[in-house]
């Protein structure tokens, strides 16, 4: 299950990887639009020297993004090898990843995790140590008394002859108050001990799914400030901006301005999303349910 919960994470981390490219080569095009606009304002005299290199300079910066995600995104790729076991052979670049980082809304509710984890290994391997404890001291409560036998033979006497006969056995335990008390004593305290632990294993995992619930429920409302308005607003934003630099409505600074928020924007919802994806990821830990990748 933790194998399964860190393949699955590094996944999202490729997939957050290549969307991080994608971001990377839009921000290019848009610094590259900006650049050509400033130009075409500069030659007519309505743009500054110092307009015209600030826009050279982020264009040119916009490639130096372009070669860090890319090799941001390869290192993902051969993490998600290595722990797949892939061959060295089979570690091509052809290998295509269908899924994108994308936003899938899946409804969890406490109560429906707090309800399954109690099936957890760690906390039925808590609930054996207490059955073998109980049957630890069923078998020092019945060592206090004595063992009866009975066994049951045929003899063939020969000529036909055939009887049956029995054996009884009685057998009381020696030393009794100094070995069948220390059993008893041995036994609840073996007993006490595990039900100790099996409440603490409990608590234990409580804490742990309420703080990956809690994680999945701020990561989700993060998110959905984004899909509800950020995301559109800043994109907006630019649109209108890029527009009115066009016409000389507005002035440069303000046209920087609302580029680096679209771009910020942008790169702030995937790190949202990659978080809303391993926050699900760590819930499947404690349900029997797969949330993300279980096709």
């Amino acid at each position: 299950m933790l194998l399964r919960e860190e393949i699955k994470k590094i996944y999202s981390e490729l997939q957050y990887g290549l969307e991080m490219l994608h971001l990377a080569e839009n921000e290019f095009q848009i610094s590259q639009q900006l650049f050509e606009a400033v130009e075409l304002k500069y030659t007519s005299g309505e743009a500054t020297k110092t307009e015209l290199l600030k826009a050279r300079i982020q264009a040119d910066e916009a490639k130096n993004s372009i070669s860090e995600a890319t090799n941001n995104m390869h290192r993902s790729r051969y993490s998600l090898f290595n722990i797949i076991g892939l061959e060295t052979s089979q570690q091509k670049y052809s290998v295509k990843f269908p899924d994108t980082l994308a936003y899938e809304a899946v409804e969890i509710t406490q109560d429906d995790i707090l309800s399954s984890f109690v099936s957890m290994p760690g906390v039925l391997s808590k609930m054996k140590l207490i059955e073998s404890a109980k049957n630890f001291k069923d078998y020092a409560d019945n060592s206090f008394y004595p063992n009866f036998s009975v066994s049951l033979f045929g003899q063939d006497m020969g000529s036909g002859f055939k009887s049956f006969g029995f054996e009884l056995g009685f057998s009381v335990p020696l030393w009794f108050s100094m070995n069948q008390n220390g059993k008893k004593e041995e036994a609840t305290a073996s007993l006490v001990a595990s039900e100790e632990k099996y409440r603490e294993e409990l608590l234990l995992m409580k804490k742990e799914v309420e703080i990956a619930w809690h994680g999945y429920e701020a990561a989700k409302e993060n998110i959905g400030r984004f899909i509800k308005g950020i995301l559109s607003d800043s994109e907006e934003l630019l649109r209108l901006t890029t527009e009115g630099y066009k016409l000389g409505e507005i002035d440069f600074l303000n046209l920087l301005e609302a580029q680096r928020t679209y771009l910020s924007s942008s790169k702030r919802y995937y790190g949202y999303l990659l978080d809303y994806q391993h926050r699900l990821i760590e819930l499947e830990r404690f349900s029997n349910r797969e949330f993300l990748y279980n096709e």
